[in-house]
C-alpha cells in the first residue's frame, strides 16, 4: 500500500512540476454568458481530482442509507420487469409424508 501511496505521489508530482519546468502549460478557457474561467491543463486536472475526492469524502462521511435510483429503461420508456434483488438460493423442498 505504500509503495502505491509513493507511486501516486511521484506521477503526481511529475504531472504538475513537468509542464511547469518545461515552460508550456496548456491553457482552458470555459466561458459562459456571465463566467470566464481561464487555467492551465495542469490546474484543471488538479481541480478535477480534488473535486472527485472531496465528493468521495462526503459520501464516506455522510451517513445515510440511499434507496436504489428507479430504473432508467431503456430508449422506448420501457422498464426490466425484473425486480432488483439480487438472487437467492432456493430452499430445500420439504416432502410431507403421510
Amino acid at each position: 500500500m505504500l509503495k502505491v501511496l509513493v507511486l501516486f505521489l511521484l506521477l503526481l508530482a511529475g504531472v504538475v512540476l513537468g509542464p511547469m519546468v518545461a515552460g508550456h502549460q496548456g491553457y482552458v478557457l470555459i466561458q459562459t454568458d456571465n463566467w470566464n474561467i481561464e487555467t492551465s491543463v495542469t490546474g484543471l486536472g488538479i481541480i478535477l481530482i480534488l473535486s472527485l475526492l472531496v465528493i468521495l469524502l462526503a459520501e464516506w462521511i455522510l451517513p445515510g442509507d440511499y434507496p436504489d435510483p428507479e430504473p432508467a429503461g431503456d430508449s422506448a420508456g420501457r422498464v426490466d420487469p425484473a425486480p432488483s434483488v439480487p438472487h437467492r438460493r432456493p430452499h430445500a423442498r420439504l416432502v410431507h409424508r403421510p
